[in-house]
C-alpha cells in the first residue's frame, strides 16, 4: 500500500514540467557521483544551468529534490515481470527474484541505494519512497501469487526482503558477484516453498 509520501511524491513527479524534469536529471547525476549531503542546491544550480529561484520554485528543499530523483530513477528502471506470465509458482516467482536482483544489480540503481542508506538519518521517509516504488512493486506482485497458493498475508515482502537481503549488502559495500545470480534465483525459490510447505506447481 503507498504511503502518503510515495503519492504525494508521485504526483509531483508527474506534475513535472520539462524544466523540472532536467532539473531532476542533472541533480541525480550529481547526487550520485558526489552524494547528496555532499552537494549543494549551488552545484545544482550549476550542472542543471539554472538559477536556484527555478529550482526552488519547483523543490521545496533538497530533500523534496532527492525524493523526485528516487521517483525518477525508480520509474526508468524496468517493471517487474507479470507474475501471471509463468505457468507455476516456482516460475511467478523465479521472474520476480530474478528481475529485482537485475535491478540491484544495475549501476544507477546500486548507487541510489548507498545514496538513500546515506540519506536515511536525515530523511528516513526515503527508504520508504525507495521501497515503495522501487522493489515494492515485486513484493506486491509475489503477494498476490503466494496468496494465491495459500501463504499468509505479508509473505511476498518477507520473500523479497530474504531474497534481496543478501545482494544488497555485497552491492552496497561495493562486492559484486554475478556469476550464479540464475542459479541462486532458482535455488532460494526451491527453498522459501519448501519451508513454508508451499506447492512450486500451484
Amino acid at each position: 500500500m503507498a504511503t502518503t509520501l510515495t503519492r504525494a511524491a508521485k504526483q509531483a513527479h508527474a506534475d513535472l514540467d520539462a524544466k523540472g524534469r532536467h532539473i531532476v536529471r542533472e541533480a541525480g547525476k550529481l547526487f550520485l557521483s558526489k552524494g547528496v549531503s555532499e552537494s549543494s542546491m549551488d552545484d545544482v544550480a550549476r550542472v542543471a544551468r539554472a538559477s536556484k529561484a527555478t529550482i526552488y520554485a519547483r523543490f521545496a528543499s533538497k530533500e523534496d529534490l532527492f525524493c523526485a530523483v528516487v521517483m525518477d530513477i525508480c520509474a526508468a528502471a524496468p517493471p517487474s515481470p507479470d507474475a501471471a506470465a509463468a505457468t507455476d509458482l516456482r516460475g511467478r516467482l523465479t521472474a520476480l527474484g530474478t528481475a529485482v536482483l537485475d535491478r540491484f544489480r544495475d549501476p544507477v540503481m546500486s548507487r541510489l541505494l548507498e545514496r538513500v542508506v546515506g540519506a536515511k538519518a536525515a530523511t528516513p521517509e526515503l527508504a520508504q519512497l525507495f521501497w515503495e516504488v522501487g522493489p515494492g512493486d515485486a513484493a506486491r506482485a509475489a503477494e498476490r501469487a503466494l496468496q494465491a497458493a495459500g501463504a499468509p498475508k505479508g509473505t511476498g515482502a518477507r520473500f523479497i526482503t530474504e531474497l534481496a537481503g543478501p545482494v544488497v549488502l555485497r552491492a552496497v559495500f561495493g562486492l559484486r558477484d554475478d556469476s550464479a545470480r540464475r542459479g541462486y534465483v532458482a535455488g532460494f525459490v526451491d527453498d522459501f516453498l519448501h519451508v513454508r510447505g508451499l506447492d512450486p506447481d500451484a
